[in-house]
This record gives structure tokens, C-alpha cells and sequence, in this order.
């Protein structure tokens, strides 16, 4: 769901319960399992503030909550619940009679250690805190 409850306050949410079962695969010790890589929980809520004072500022924050995740089809080895925040900002100008926007990101604040996911039976490890910048500007 999305919408902005105040003016200059934009929110957006997700949430996915998944309850993926496997079946018929030929195996008693594999029936009925949840298959590899798939999270049982996923939860994303976005938000973006216009500051009122500094006209084209823009504060930006995200949490993903990623529920736990089976490594093997019998599900005895599995990684455990993850969460991350990041958080941002963009500032909206006129740059040389140009409208330009420049960007700055912070990932995985906190710079949690973390598996991402296990698809395809392999740990894929989940970025550390990074720092992005961008400008974009219209030609």
C-alpha cells in the first residue's frame, strides 16, 4: 500500500506471507518441506519527507524485514530472519537553468552481517553498509 497520510510525507508498505509447501517429489523426507530460498515472511515499509524549509529536500528512509530461509530441500539447514535500514536524502534544483537532483544513500546502516538468501542451494551474503551518491540532471 502506498499514500502520503500528511501532505509532504509519502509511505509505502508491503508484506508477503509466503506458505510454499513442496509436493510430490518422490521423497517422504522432502514432501511437505519448504522449498530452498524461499522466506516465509517478507515486510518493506518506505518513507520520503519533504523538509519545509529547504525547498527540493527530500529525507528518505527504508526497513526490509526478510523472514527465515531453508538451505536444503529436507530443511535441516537454514539462515535466520534479517533486518536492514536505510536511510537518504535527494535535493531537487535548477542548476545552470537544468533541473538536476542530487542523491545520497546510506545501505544497511547499521552494517549488519547477514545471508540474503539461499537460492539455488548457495548463501548469497548480504551487502555490507554502503554509501551511495548520484546527480541526475535533465538535457
Amino acid at each position: 500500500m502506498f499514500g502520503e497520510p500528511y501532505k509532504g510525507v509519502r509511505v509505502i508498505a508491503g508484506a508477503t506471507n509466503i506458505n510454499a509447501t513442496q509436493l510430490d517429489t518422490a521423497s517422504a523426507a522432502t514432501d511437505g518441506k519448504r522449498p530452498i530460498g524461499v522466506p516465509s515472511f517478507i515486510f518493506n515499509l518506505g518513507a520520503e519527507y519533504d523538509v519545509p524549509m529547504v525547498n527540493g529536500l527530500t529525507l528518505t528512509a527504508r526497513w526490509t524485514h526478510t523472514g527465515p530461509q531453508y538451505l536444503n530441500t529436507t530443511n535441516t539447514l537454514s539462515i535466520p530472519t534479517w533486518d536492514t535500514v536505510d536511510l537518504g536524502g535527494r535535493y531537487a534544483a535548477v542548476l545552470f537553468g537544468r533541473p538536476t537532483t542530487f542523491r545520497a544513500s546510506v545501505l544497511n546502516v547499521a552494517n549488519k552481517s547477514y545471508w540474503a538468501s539461499t537460492t539455488g542451494g548457495y548463501l548469497t551474503q548480504g551487502a555490507p553498509r554502503t554509501f551511495l551518491m548520484l546527480m541526475t540532471t535533465d538535457f
